[in-house]
């Protein structure tokens, strides 16, 4: 019995998720984002996710959920920005689409979205690096202070969120 609730409940959990994907990946069409760039950043991020707990488990720093809620809202934030960004194009192209040609503006958001892939991948590198030596790597770049930022904002929230 417990066994076939644990596969029911496996079942559910990967057909409730199909849903929100397909919304996610025709909204990025809609957009004009690059559908093989956002999953490639969705993958890395996923990655970041797991090499940070990795490197927290090996630097004994407590994994609580008001830093897991604060890390998935930071990763949320980066998209927030791709998907306003879309939007932006949307609708100046209905504005005045000669705009969006001439400006090629899929081209900066993809370039956006490369940046924010190689800084994906370089959190990946350092968290891994962190882990393997057992000492704090500072990672000193733009996009990774503007999510620390965020990130401890969101912190802040969630620790007076908790303490009511």
């Amino acid at each position: 019995m417990i066994k076939e609730t644990v596969i029911t409940i496996s079942y559910w959990k990967s057909f409730g998720y199909l849903p929100f994907v397909t919304m996610c990946v025709t909204m990025f069409e809609y957009l004009h984002l690059n559908t093989v760039l956002m999953t490639l950043l969705v993958v890395l991020m996923v990655l970041d996710f797991l090499s940070g707990w990795y490197k927290s488990y090996r630097l004994n720093i407590a994994i609580t959920k008001s830093r897991l809620v604060a890390g998935f809202y930071a990763k949320i934030f980066v998209f927030v920005i791709l998907i306003v960004l879309g939007i932006l194009i949307v609708a100046l192209n209905e504005v005045n689409p000669k705009v969006v040609a001439y400006l090629d503006m899929t081209s900066y958001i993809s370039g956006i979205s490369f940046f924010m892939i190689l800084n994906e991948i370089y959190s990946i590198l350092g968290n891994i690096q962190s882990g393997r030596t057992q000492e704090e790597i500072q990672e000193i770049d733009f996009i990774t202070l503007l999510i620390r930022k965020v990130r401890g904002k969101f912190e802040s929230k969630m620790d007076c969120e908790v303490k009511k």
